[in-house]
């Protein structure tokens, strides 16, 4: 693995990590019981973001590649360099538009499907059991996700250099497994 696949993954294992950490803490504070680490599901998150994290960082580097966020300004020879927008170039819209399609369709769908699956076989149920919860909740959890991430990643995509866009994403995440962590796996 790279440097920054490395440290992506290492930042979303943190991340996760805390973000059922917190979940656990809200969770003790409303039922006002005393609160106490549920190790197993902490590794559970760590492991999650281990797994995960790599094909994203992946998948993220090929829309950047496909779709450059981007587009080089060609400088004619009359034209001044102050009228150059910026060093990097202007924002290419069209690709804006399709990195955000593909990552809120493909992107969500399959990291949906692997959350299911793997939080099913990491909690150790059985294959019958962790089919039946996704046909049952992965509609819910996809609709439940476009609530957020869609202005996470346009934003990201708009704002963010490519460099730094999955750590963006990374603490993005960490809101994002709170709200799972209390909701969606309960």
């Amino acid at each position: 693995m790279s440097g920054p696949l490395i440290t992506a993954t290492t930042q979303a294992v943190f991340l996760g990590s805390l973000s059922n950490v917190i979940a656990q803490a809200f969770s003790a504070y409303d039922s006002q019981k005393l609160f106490s680490f549920d190790v197993i599901d902490i590794l559970r998150f760590a492991i999650l973001g281990a797994i995960t994290t790599p094909p994203n960082f992946l998948w993220q580097n090929f829309l950047e590649k496909k779709f450059p966020s981007k587009k080089e300004i060609v400088q004619e020879e009359s034209k001044k360099s102050d009228l150059i927008e910026n060093e990097e170039g202007r924002l290419s819209k069209t690709n804006t538009v399709a990195k955000f399609f593909l990552d809120q369709t493909i992107g969500c769908w399959l990291n949906t499907l692997a959350f299911l699956l793997l939080i099913g076989f990491l909690k150790g149920k059985g294959v019958l059991e962790i089919e039946n919860e996704v046909r049952g909740g992965f509609w819910s959890m996809v609709f439940s996700s476009y609530r957020f991430w869609p202005l996470v990643t346009l934003t990201n995509l708009i704002l963010v250099p490519p460099s730094q866009r999955i750590l963006v994403g990374n603490l993005a995440g960490l809101v994002w497994g709170i709200f799972v962590n209390l909701v969606m796996v309960g």
